[in-house]
């Protein structure tokens, strides 16, 4: 979610490894100084029970936690990290697994009763109950960021156009771990005229497909998404395949006998038995049916520590041409052959631009989730050997008779890349697209017109050069536009009149704000003006809470450097992610309040390049990750 227009640092590419090892399992990595809730709870193992019993005592194992608030229907985070659960005062709140760090994400409505909290990538499903009785499906955003300044943060789940107009409760979902857009699957209890039933929907589709299990309700899905557990209408549970289409190869199993009332029904992080709550206890019994064991002699509900660990990868490389290709190769897989489509695993396109030209390099890697694919740099007058293999790569073969290439936007004149760069794209079969200005300020403004993108702008000053970079870091669903200090350059007045009626213009940092307030020539009177206060250090952290929602991916690159900026830009738009800004000074303690708060979404971290030590990378890691610690390449 990105630019920066500061000086390059010199000592930079002599300093970076020549490429970038694979994510691989190195150990566990722990800092428990730097964070309160790695005393309390660092030497919990993989599948660690946890029970909440709607007391402020919280049972982890064989440890009993008390908490600041009465904790019920607590839920681990992917990565353990956090914990989602309904608090003392009726709503969704989340905090670190010793009590730690606790943020309301939702606030009191009246006749309203909140209840099944689940994790689903940046959001948190649950279930509301009004004062008549009904219960719906819910979303809210699992850092409780603002996300936007004019919408609600809380709103009814959408689930496709199986939903059951009446409404679904009761949901449950497996997240899918390969690429940030797999959000996976979600299992949820739909209450009709006739009854409950639950559903299992697909939302990987580009409109979520749903298939209808069996009649029942409280469904759990297994943690490969393969099977759901739920209570059938003999009272039973019973575990069912997961298959979407008209024809079902396999019938339900049922694997209880006598349970009492089961409900709350979770599966043991192997995947191997179903945990269910009764109003004696709480007791789990093997997928495979039988083999009925006592979890708790006491009531309450079940959630076991899922096995994953957050990932922390460095990206290097010997020049800023290897580094791209790199952090290219992170995100797009090899393609055989060039097919459009909608799907964000292959690259629909690319950016080109020279590494030489540093504040253009930023503005052109904030392209990159238009272009839908990475941003390259290119050394010197021709087109180099290795970009040219790598859009060979991401592209695949490419079928001259059709007039539907991929683009490749090269960002400056013939003086930046050239034509000779431009004539080889072309002979290789890629369309190409040239945006040019004669600085920043006209750079922004011509890739606003020529991208055709804008429906939502981000305006700061061109001479705020920190700002401009922590901007560019959640900008990802528009483009940026500058200011001249406290001035409206006439190139930004016309590429604002272009906006949509209804468009959103967030003026960051006090000079936007001022040059903004006179308005411009052809104004929407639908079009509003944005005021985002964010200034100096905490700026990241500033816009990441209102603006960025809860990432799953964080990139970090040193802010000196505006080559890794814009890859970290780059990186963290193709991934949906969040760019974190910090140097030889560290990690400021704004920044690493958001990663606390945010980490239950997080489970990859990406640090670009050298400029990034060795301690702020650990600083960044422990914050995301939980009593599992992280994996480090």
């Amino acid at each position: 979610m990105r630019t920066l227009l500061t000086r390059q640092r010199a000592a930079t590419a002599a300093v970076l490894i020549a490429s970038v090892a694979v994510l691989a399992a190195c150990g566990e990595k722990k800092d428990p100084g730097a964070d309160p809730s790695a005393s309390a709870t660092s030497a919990i193992s993989a599948g660690a029970v946890l029970i909440s019993d709607g007391t402020a005592v919280v049972r982890i194992g064989d440890r009993k936690v008390t908490f600041p608030t009465t904790v019920k229907d607590a839920a681990w985070s992917p990565d353990g990290s956090r914990i989602a659960f309904v608090d003392g005062d009726g709503n969704i709140s989340t905090s670190r697994p010793d009590g730690s760090n606790r943020v309301a994400i939702t606030k009191a409505k009246a006749g309203a009763t909140r209840s099944e909290p689940t994790w689903f990538g940046y959001r948190i499903l649950f279930t509301e109950t009004d004062a008549k009785g009904v219960s719906r499906l819910m979303q809210v955003g699992s850092n409780g960021s603002v996300v936007t300044t004019r919408k609600e943060t809380v709103t009814e789940a959408y689930l496709g156009p199986d939903l059951p107009e009446t409404g679904a409760a009761e949901a449950n979902a497996v997240i899918g771990a390969e690429f940030v857009s797999e959000l996976g699957e979600v299992a949820y209890t739909a209450t009709t005229s006739k009854g409950s039933d639950v559903w299992v929907i697909d939302v990987n589709q580009r409109e979520p497909y749903g298939t209808k299990i069996a009649a029942g309700k409280d469904p759990a899905l297994s943690p490969d998404g393969k099977q759901v557990a739920y209570v059938a209408k003999d009272g039973q549970v019973a575990v069912a395949a997961v298959e979407f289409g008209q024809k079902k190869t396999s019938k339900p199993r049922t694997i209880t006998t006598g349970a009492q009332s089961p409900s709350h029904l979770v599966w043991s992080a192997d995947g191997k038995r179903v945990a269910y709550s009764t109003s004696t206890g709480i007791e789990s019994v093997a997928a495979a049916g039988g083999d009925k064991q006592e979890v708790s002699a006491t009531p309450g509900v079940a959630a076991y520590l899922p096995v994953a660990r957050d990932k922390v990868t460095r990206v290097t490389g010997g020049d800023p041409v290897a580094m791209s290709i790199a952090a290219s190769k992170l995100r797009y897989p090899t393609m055989k052959q060039y097919m459009p489509t909608e799907d964000v695993h292959p690259a629909n396109g690319a950016v080109l631009t020279s590494a030489a030209k540093p504040e253009f390099a930023l503005l052109a890697a904030q392209m990159s989730w238009a272009a839908h694919g990475p941003t390259l740099f290119t050394s010197g007058p021709n087109l180099d050997a290795p970009v040219q293999e790598e859009l060979t790569r991401i592209f695949g073969k490419i079928d001259k008779s059709y007039d539907n290439g991929p683009t490749v936007y090269l960002v400056g004149g013939t003086d930046v890349v050239s034509a000779a760069t431009e004539s080889a794209l072309k002979k290789a079969g890629y369309r190409t697209q040239r945006i040019t200005g004669a600085d920043p300020i006209a750079l922004a403004a011509a890739a606003a017109k020529e991208v055709r993108y804008i429906d939502n702008v981000y305006v700061v000053d061109s001479k705020d050069a920190k700002l401009t970079a922590a901007v560019a870091g959640v900008a990802n669903t528009g483009g940026i536009l500058f200011t001249d200090g406290s001035t409206l350059p006439a190139a930004t007045k016309t590429a604002l009149q272009g906006l949509y009626e209804g468009s959103e213009v967030y003026a960051i940092g006090s000079a936007a704000q001022q040059a903004l307030a006179g308005g411009w020539p052809g104004k929407s009177s639908k079009t509003e003006v944005i005021p985002v206060a964010a200034e100096g250090d905490s700026a990241v952290a500033t816009l990441a809470d209102l603006l960025s929602g809860g990432p799953r991916v964080a990139v970090a690159a040193d802010p000196a450097s505006p080559i890794e900026t814009a890859l970290a830009i780059a990186l963290a738009h193709t991934f949906g992610g969040q760019v974190l800004l910090t140097g030889p000074s560290g990690v400021d303690d704004a920044t690493k309040q958001w990663l606390v708060k945010t980490s239950g979404s997080i489970d990859t971290v990406y640090v670009v390049g050298a400029g990034v030590p060795a301690d702020a990378e650990a600083a960044i890691a422990t914050a995301v990750s939980g009593p599992l610690g992280y994996t480090q390449s």
